[in-house]
């Protein structure tokens, strides 16, 4: 019996998912196979040679005692309170940022977004020197406030950059007419904007939200106490100068990837809206 063309097309897709597809998936998913099976051992079965794909015990026990041996319930609040403040400052200044160079042809437009452009260029390290004087000067020191608004503006520009591609997909008309009704801008954001182009402020949240939590060297050089350690900093308690307690610093590290999955897996299906909304146009 000869075989469809609709039968043959998906039998070509399943063989690429699987002959492409699944050796970068398997790549992708290994360092958490990794993190998890080392997290679930004893400490004396993560340092032998050769290693075991599998620990020879299951010790669940090591999730309950590296929440006893740091304060990793802290540094977990400490991360949230960081990368929510920051992610939130970021979209209410690149929301409003990109409204206005979209709505209105101002001179120079392109010539600010370039150089939002160049912004990008620059790493952290680069700049970690000046920006600790303007945070010493302004007596942020040692606070979240002066982590917050350092790690919004990092994000800022390329939220301002996708932003900006969702409301020039809005017809102009639309503005025009609200204007004519009488709406302010502030109105015409809230009222028209934001509903229409919700896909790209969730990607836009995501994109803030994960670069915040994960963010190190920031963190690492503004905080100097300890109970006010972000994730990415307080794990590293597990790494002392003689001993590394692996089980323990790969275990936190795994939980560390859970809210942002836990994120992604709530907002994914405006993601998917939003990558595809250029596309649908």
């Amino acid at each position: 019996m000869q075989m469809s063309g609709h039968r043959r097309k998906l039998l070509k897709n399943t063989l690429f998912v699987f002959v492409f597809i699944s050796p970068v998936l398997f790549l992708m998913l290994f360092p958490y196979f990794i993190m998890i099976t080392t997290s679930l051992r004893e400490l004396s079965e993560c340092i032998v040679f050769p290693p075991k794909w599998f620990p020879s015990k299951f010790i669940w026990r090591n999730y309950i005692d590296m929440f006893k041996k740091i304060p990793l319930a802290r540094f977990f609040l400490n991360s949230t309170i960081v990368a929510s403040g920051a992610t939130l400052l970021c979209l209410m200044l690149a929301i409003p940022a990109a409204f206005i160079m979209t709505r209105y042809r101002m001179r120079g437009n392109s010539v600010f977004l370039f150089l939002i452009l160049i912004t990008q260029m620059f790493a952290p390290a680069i700049m970690i020197i000046a920006i600790f004087k303007m945070v010493l000067r302004t007596n942020t020191v040692n606070t979240f406030f002066g982590l917050i608004i350092t790690d919004a503006a990092f994000v800022l520009p390329f939220s301002i950059w996708l932003l900006r591609g969702f409301f020039k997909s809005i017809p102009n008309s639309i503005f025009e007419a609200a204007t004519i009704d009488g709406a302010s801008d502030i109105k015409t954001i809230l009222r028209i904007a934001l509903p229409i182009t919700k896909p790209g402020i969730v990607t836009a949240l995501v994109f803030a939200f994960i670069q915040t939590w994960n963010e190190f060297i920031f963190a690492m050089t503004f905080l100097t106490s300890y109970d006010k350690r972000v994730l990415t900093i307080g794990i590293f308690a597990f790494s002392g100068r003689y001993e590394v307690v692996w089980n323990y610093l790969l275990g936190s590290a795994f939980l560390s990837t859970i809210p942002v999955l836990v994120l992604f897996l709530i907002v994914e299906k405006y993601i998917a809206r939003g990558l595809t909304a250029g596309a649908v146009k």
